[in-house]
């Protein structure tokens, strides 16, 4: 297994940045479906999760900053992990970057 952590850190407000998450992660449901079998929000909208047979992801929203930690199953998910990691840091700073 790989594990993945990316941060970014926003100047958003907090209800904004939970928006700009689940509309994210709705997004990627919509592209990668066949690979997403489920994702769920706590009440607060400050954490996420999504998950499939070959990963799980975790979305956590915080007052300046979102982290995402993905964890890769598999000799796969070993050999995937460099590019998840780029296509991750790309995504989120462009969906939370302060420049």
């Amino acid at each position: 297994m790989a594990t993945i952590k990316v941060t970014q850190d926003h100047q958003l407000d907090l209800a904004t940045a939970k928006e700009k998450a689940r509309a994210l992660m709705a997004r990627m449901k919509e592209k990668f479906g066949g690979m997403i079998a489920e994702t769920a929000w706590t009440a607060d909208g400050a954490r996420g999760t999504a998950s499939g047979k070959l990963f799980s992801a975790e979305f956590v929203v915080g007052e300046r900053q979102v982290s995402l930690t993905v964890d890769l199953k598999g000799i796969g998910g070993r050999l995937l992990a460099p590019k998840v990691e780029s296509d991750s840091r790309r995504i989120l700073q462009k969906t939370f970057g302060t420049a």
